[in-house]
């Protein structure tokens, strides 16, 4: 098999507060798929490449405290450490229906391929984004579903619709 299988059992991770943790590691939940829920711990400021990556995540809420999903990181490639932003997160989380965005929101840009593979029929982006990413949500392989995107700016303030959204409906609501 490819190392992805769900065998049913759901578990949730939270974090006893207050939380040291200022960041959700790169590629941390990569692969586990039982991973139904998570809270986000309100010291965490920035999300990671890949840190989410297949999970069988169902909702999620991105709370006030997260300051950027694009930061520089160092990954290593096959020619060594580079830097490079945050990308990735939640791509391919085949059950993930719901993302909240809490307010006042600080997060300036959307990554690349964030919600990409996502079932995604509906999400409010925040007025605090400024610029989305390439095929941020670039949709599931088999899906044909369509996507509302609500964007609490005024017409056209963010670059690039549909972003990579096959099916979509845009909602400028600025």
């Amino acid at each position: 098999g490819n190392g992805y299988t769900d065998n049913g059992v759901g578990f949730n991770v939270t974090f006893e507060e207050p939380c040291q943790m200022t960041y959700i590691p790169n590629s941390c939940f990569y692969g586990q798929l039982q991973l139904k829920s998570f809270t986000i711990p309100s010291s965490v400021k920035s999300l990671r490449s890949n840190c989410f990556q297949v999970t069988g995540l169902t909702s999620i809420t991105i709370p006030n405290t997260v300051q950027t999903m694009t930061e520089i990181e160092i990954v290593e490639s096959w020619m060594g450490p580079k830097e490079q932003e945050s990308s990735f997160q939640f791509a391919g989380c085949e059950s993930l229906t719901e993302v909240i965005f809490e307010e006042p929101c600080q997060i300036k840009k959307l990554p690349d391929y964030c919600f990409n593979g996502c079932k995604l029929t509906e999400i409010t982006i925040p007025s605090s984004v400024e610029e989305i990413g390439t095929d941020c949500f670039y949709p599931h392989w088999q899906s044909t579903e369509p996507i509302t995107i609500t964007i609490n700016k005024p017409t056209d303030s963010i670059a690039g619709a549909p972003w990579g959204a096959t099916n979509a409906t845009i909602i400028w609501n600025g």
